[in-house]
């Protein structure tokens, strides 16, 4: 029987035959990276996404005026107090339910 030892690998002799045991010699879990490169890229297409799909479909263009986006924030204003105020009436049981 004989051992040997290379860098992150260990091998053993047993007569003909070899067993062996290899492993990295270091990991690195960059989980927040990885997650910042997914979720980023998807902001940027949902942001636009709620501004023409659901604001330009439901209010009129004179009731709103956007103020500033970002990847995590929309800024708009409104004509009236509250959202449910300047929904186009043919669309107002569409946007209840």
């Amino acid at each position: 029987m004989r051992y040997g030892r290379h860098g992150s690998r260990t091998s053993l002799e047993i007569g003909p035959a070899y067993e062996i045991t290899s492993r990295k010699p270091r990991i690195t879990i960059h989980r927040a990276f990885q997650v910042g490169i997914a979720v980023y890229p998807l902001a940027q297409l949902r942001a636009p996404e709620f501004c023409h799909g659901f604001l330009d479909y439901f209010v009129d263009h004179q009731d709103f005026e956007l103020i500033q986006m970002d990847t995590d924030s929309l800024y708009f204003a409104l004509s009236a107090s509250k959202l449910e105020a300047v929904v186009k009436p043919e669309l107002q049981s569409k946007f209840v339910n």
